[in-house]
């Protein structure tokens, strides 16, 4: 999938977890559970069959001008969806810890970007790009019923952190 899926389910991960966390317990335990979640949750949506562009070649300018959008795209997607958020410090881990699930649930991608770049970090990514790949489908589909898949998740996500941030303040604090 291209980055905004992964990013919106990343932080959408972030807000069940925030939810769940009871107001007295240390904001630490949010991002103990949240982080490997989001991380995870890159592998499930990849093994669903979907259209995506290559990104494994950083020195391509149509491949970073995708980039750069579908990057903008999900970083306002998700600042749109967390308005709902307080002010104050609790606002602001809350915020913090959905944008750091977003990128836990791209993080698997850079990684392969970087050992694809990298000739010094080719030996210490391999084995990780191998379980990657193993992961992701192979199944091939249209692209309208691809990209149609990316956008349903995005805005199911999206849709759900709008919902559960708008009533974080009066549940947890």
């Amino acid at each position: 999938m291209v980055i905004t899926p992964h990013a919106v389910v990343g932080s959408l991960i972030a807000v069940v977890i925030v939810r769940l966390i009871p107001k007295n317990k240390d904001p630490v335990w949010a991002y103990l559970i949240a982080l490997p979640l989001a991380f995870i949750s890159h592998f499930i949506l990849d093994a669903i069959p979907h259209w995506e562009y290559n990104y494994r070649d950083i020195r391509n300018s149509v491949l970073l001008s995708r980039a750069l959008a579908d990057s903008i795209i999900a970083i306002s997607l998700i600042m749109v969806a967390s308005r709902g958020l307080e002010d104050g410090f609790i606002g602001f881990w809350k915020r913090r810890l959905i944008f750091i699930g977003a990128f836990a649930a791209i993080l698997p991608d850079i990684l392969t970007l970087i050992k694809n770049n990298s000739v010094f970090m080719q030996p210490y990514l391999s084995g990780f790009e191998i379980f990657h790949e193993r992961i992701h489908t192979r199944t091939r589909i249209l692209f309208l019923t691809g990209f149609s898949v990316e956008v349903m998740v995005t805005f199911l996500s999206f849709f759900l952190i709008f919902l559960l941030t708008r009533n974080i303040n009066n549940n947890r604090a």
